[in-house]
Parts: structure tokens; C-alpha cells; sequence
């Protein structure tokens, strides 16, 4: 787990893992010792909501689906399932958030290919983003993930933010979770 805020530009993603399993296994790592979630991997799909020029049947593949634990439902985590797309570090974000906007208007084969819904989408590894990008990724309900502050920091913690608010913060060496619920995308008509 080497990964930690490092402060780079937030239109590419950050940390230092050279290609996506040594990511995958990373965010796995930290996923799995906070106990916030039950983790599916590799979880296919099919789009419900095509756009213009899309096929209806549409199958996509999501890296992870999170489902939220007791754990974090017991510090007020009133939202649903969280997809979590999973790239390298130092490659452009547009095309991925692009994805992550497919994945939410899909339904996911959980558990005995129980159709599923994602409430939120988030890129690992980014760091929170601002200005205008955060605004529409906010709207959108998609966000990024990541490492802040090195192992050794008190610090040390896992965050999940949408455009410019963190919605969980987890502080590993103090096993200490943050939830904000906040309400995004749910206003109407002229911004």
C-alpha cells in the first residue's frame, strides 16, 4: 500500500502503480481492511438506459461493486451500492468518467444474477477534483477514490469524494469513519 495523496494534477489519475492489477490489488488491500464493504470483482452488466447510437442490450464489465457493511450503514451511510472503476496511475480521466456514466444507467448481476443499481461510481485512484469537472461530477453521482497522506501519517486515510465534498473518509491507523451524506444531482431546471 504505497499509494497516497501526492498531490499531482487531478485531470490524471494519481499514485505510483504502473499498470491496473498492481491497482486493483492495492484498492483491494485498503477496501478490505477498512470492513466498510463486501466486495464483488469483475461484475457484468447490461446498459437499461441506452444513449442515442447504443445498442440495447449493451453489455458492460465494472471492476468492483461495493456493498456497504453494517460498518459503515452504523455511521449514518444512507446511499446504496458504490461501482469503483479501476486504472493505473498518470492516464487522462475523461474517458473513464465518460464510462462511469454508462455504469450508472446499467443494471448489475449481483448475487444469483439479482439485478442491481448503482447509487454512486468512483475512479481509483483520483484525487478530489474542483472548478467546473466537480460540478458536473456531482450532478452525475460519479467521483474519485484514493490514498491521502503516507502509511505513516496519522493521517493516513481512504477517501471517497464527489466533485469537491468527501462523501467517506476512512482514517486507517485510527479505524475511524467519516459519512456525509450529502445530496447531489437532485436539483431541477436552470442552474
Amino acid at each position: 500500500m504505497s499509494d497516497f495523496y501526492s498531490g499531482e494534477s487531478p485531470s490524471l489519475t494519481c499514485g505510483d502503480f504502473e499498470n491496473e492489477v498492481d491497482s486493483a490489488k492495492a484498492f483491494d488491500e485498503v477496501a478490505e481492511k477498512s470492513s466498510l464493504f463486501k466486495i464483488w470483482k469483475e461484475v457484468t452488466g447490461e446498459i437499461i438506459q441506452p444513449l442515442s447510437g447504443m445498442e440495447n442490450k449493451e453489455h458492460f464489465r465494472i471492476d468492483r461493486i461495493l456493498l456497504p457493511t453494517e460498518k459503515l450503514r452504523g455511521t449514518g451511510w444512507n446511499k446504496g451500492l458504490i461501482g469503483i472503476e479501476i486504472k493505473k496511475s498518470h492516464i487522462k480521466v475523461g474517458p473513464p468518467l465518460s464510462q462511469m456514466l454508462d455504469y450508472l444507467r446499467c443494471a448489475w448481476y449481483g448475487a444469483n444474477n439479482v439485478k442491481v443499481l448503482l447509487d454512486y461510481c468512483f475512479l481509483w485512484p483520483l484525487e478530489k477534483c474542483g472548478g467546473p469537472i466537480a460540478s458536473i461530477m456531482a450532478q452525475n453521482h460519479i467521483g474519485g477514490c484514493c490514498l491521502q497522506y503516507p502509511p505513516e501519517s496519522e493521517w493516513h486515510r481512504f477517501v471517497f469524494h464527489v466533485g469537491e465534498q468527501y462523501l467517506i473518509e476512512y482514517k486507517l491507523n485510527a479505524d475511524v469513519v467519516t459519512v456525509k451524506n450529502l445530496n447531489f444531482g437532485k436539483r431541477t431546471g436552470s442552474r
